[in-house]
């Protein structure tokens, strides 16, 4: 609340949200009050809370989306490539929707605060800056963001899909009650 306060007096926003291994920082200021932005962003960043009661609303949005991209064949397409595009352990592979709602069940805040503190956490930060930024200095403001200077990089020794089949491949997937059809091509 305090932070949400604070953004409404300088007319800011901030939202954060995550795909894969992903997390994607947005905000949107003034640029006299950037230094307030990067200040809270930072500090969200580094300090979480981390409420339970919010855990548990979470989870029960992400498995009705979950319940709800396996009757999308888009979705199902969509996720089905990425596990025949990408190997094991790359950021860009997902988990198959049956999976990913069991795996979901059994996330606690301790799942959660252990993966924060991770070696690997804050490797890789890209920044980019858009808009009257004439008088913006990216390397003060890359310094202020810069939540682990030590880092080595989060694609550092990462495979890319050079394992893939050289033969063609294809998945048919029948969802109930829908007559649409979805091609996907990768």
């Amino acid at each position: 609340i305090e932070i949400a306060e604070q953004l409404e007096r300088i007319g800011a926003s901030i939202s954060f949200s995550a795909r894969g291994s992903r997390i994607h920082v947005s905000a949107r200021c003034l640029a006299g009050d950037l230094s307030v932005v990067s200040g809270l962003i930072r500090e969200q960043l580094i300090e979480p809370a981390f409420p339970d009661r919010e855990l548990e609303l979470l989870k029960g949005r992400l498995k009705a989306q979950i319940v709800r991209q396996q009757s999308d064949p888009g979705a199902v397409c969509r996720n089905w490539i990425s596990r025949v595009v990408y190997p094991l352990g790359h950021p860009s592979r997902e988990l198959a929707l049956e999976d990913l709602l069991a795996e979901l069940d059994g996330v606690d805040r301790s799942d959660i605060v252990s993966l924060h503190a991770s070696p690997q956490t804050f490797d890789g930060m890209q920044l980019a800056v858009v808009g009257d930024v004439d008088q913006l200095d990216p390397g003060r403001l890359a310094g202020e963001l810069n939540l682990k200077p030590e880092g080595a990089g989060l694609m550092a020794g990462i495979e890319g899909p050079s394992t893939l089949s050289s033969r063609a491949q294809r998945h048919h997937e029948e969802i109930p009650d829908r007559v649409n059809l979805n091609v996907l091509m990768g």
